[in-house]
Formats: structure tokens, C-alpha cells, sequence
């Protein structure tokens, strides 16, 4: 997912989130976690949990943080 999307959905949700984001493809996923860590770099989030994970024997992107 790219940054400005990723933002723009994670600020529908509030000053602090935990999301979980199903991707259709590794290279989606990938994307989706570099999409956090660039937010975070640019201060704009702080990350608690950035990882992919296993929800329902599916892998999805786990978000875990707040907006600074």
C-alpha cells in the first residue's frame, strides 16, 4: 500500500490504531510495511508493531501505533 493511502486510512481511524490489513501478494505486504516505517521516519507516526502476522491462517500486515 503506498504512504499517502496508508495514511490517509490509518487518520479515518483516530490518534492511535491497531490494524490489521489483509494484502493479495508478498511484494503487497512488503510494501505496506515499508509504506509504515517511511511515516515513521518522517515522523508522523511511532510504530509499536509493525510486522506481518496470522489472522484466521491468513497472513495479513499488523499496525500497531499512534500519530505524533
Amino acid at each position: 500500500m503506498e504512504k499517502d493511502q496508508l495514511l490517509k486510512e490509518l487518520r479515518e481511524i483516530g490518534i492511535s490504531f491497531h490494524v490489521y490489513k489483509t494484502m493479495v501478494s508478498d511484494s503487497a505486504e512488503q510494501k505496506t510495511i515499508q509504506s509504515a516505517r517511511q511515516l515513521e521516519q518522517d515522523r508522523i507516526i511511532t510504530l509499536d508493531v509493525c510486522k506481518v502476522t496470522s489472522l484466521d491462517n491468513s497472513p495479513v500486515v499488523e499496525l500497531k501505533g499512534q500519530f505524533i
